[in-house]
């Protein structure tokens, strides 16, 4: 099955301390579509100055990813700025503001530089984002992603910052030259991106189901950050709910389990062979299942008195090894 990379809005969109929250997969984000994530900028909130925060999610279809990186690919058009962070899947703004995210954002080199240089001055259009020793950046003369042209990711050896300006030391040389006014994106690393369950625990005295040869299966699309019960009602039967979802329906010992999300896919599925033992009427499994997503936080900085923007898109893209 191919892969495909698709971004959804979170549960709450808002300006608000309940903004964000879980994944909302019947919201995608559709590129090109203006205020597809952020809302106009309205003209007495250029005047005083905004900070917007927007969650979102990178949501991987199909086959998994096993390195995905995620970057600002070129600042702001307008006179704003857009910073980016990882986030959890449940998270919500004020709890985002109550913790100490990591910002990565864009720049653009401050003079040219040659093939093999180690070192490299780059200018950020606000406050530098938190450069540190073993990042990755992404160089690139490309105006698109899609686009020919030289860009390449290196490694940070060192960085000392003064206001909005880095100098950067390298790992190693660069492969290619690039021109002054590049773009110089700070990679956010996301790793793998794959479904994936946890926290298995059985409460039954006699009753048995083996995880380990038939664990849950979980999918690329349907499976939820979620927390699951199943309570037997029977000795064979039982029903199913999820901390969030309620109710995903009724099953049996005797054959496979795969509750359908409303949204599409399946939750996951349990096998009718992992079963085994005497099960009674109030025993409970619970277990997790994490989604084939990434949650990011994206923030946009509007300084006081800045003057009025026809056109502020900005650029992001996902880089993927699967």
């Amino acid at each position: 099955m191919p892969i495909e990379i698709k971004l959804y809005r979170s549960a709450t969109v808002s300006d608000g301390d309940t903004n964000g929250g879980h994944e909302d997969c019947t919201r995608e984000i559709i590129s090109g579509i203006l205020f597809n994530l952020f809302p106009r900028v309205m003209p007495d909130e250029a005047q005083s100055g905004i900070t917007r925060y927007r969650k979102f999610f990178v949501h991987v279809i199909g086959q998994t990813t096993s390195v995905t990186d995620f970057v600002i690919y070129h600042r702001s058009t307008g006179n704003d700025y857009f910073r980016v962070c990882e986030g959890t899947h449940s998270q919500t703004q004020s709890e985002l503001l109550a913790s100490s995210p990591k910002w990565y954002g864009t720049g653009v080199l401050s003079g040219s530089v040659s093939a093999g240089a180690t070192q490299i001055t780059v200018v950020f259009d606000g406050e530098c984002p938190d450069l540190e020793a073993g990042d990755k950046l992404l160089l690139t003369e490309k105006s698109h992603p899609a686009d020919s042209g030289d860009e390449e990711f290196v490694t940070i050896e060192s960085v000392s910052m003064s206001g909005v300006t880095a100098t950067i030391t390298l790992t190693n040389g660069l492969t290619n030259s690039y021109d002054d006014g590049a773009s110089v994106c700070h990679v956010l690393e996301l790793g793998a991106i794959e479904p994936s369950w946890s926290d298995w625990a059985e409460n039954s005295t006699s009753g048995t189901y083996d995880e380990s040869n038939y664990p849950p299966e979980v999918y690329a699309w349907g499976t939820i950050e979620e927390e699951w019960t199943i309570e037997f009602t029977s000795a064979t039967g039982f029903s199913c709910s999820g901390a969030r979802v309620g109710s995903v329906g009724t099953g049996s010992i005797g054959a496979d389990f795969s509750p359908a999300n409303p949204a599409g896919g399946t939750y996951f599925t349990i096998r009718a062979s992992g079963w085994g033992g005497t099960w009674n009427t109030g025993d409970t499994i619970t277990f997790k299942t994490h989604p084939s997503s990434k949650p990011l936080w994206m923030k946009e900085v509007v300084p006081a008195n800045c003057p009025p923007m026809v056109v502020n898109s900005v650029w992001v893209a996902v880089y993927y090894i699967y």
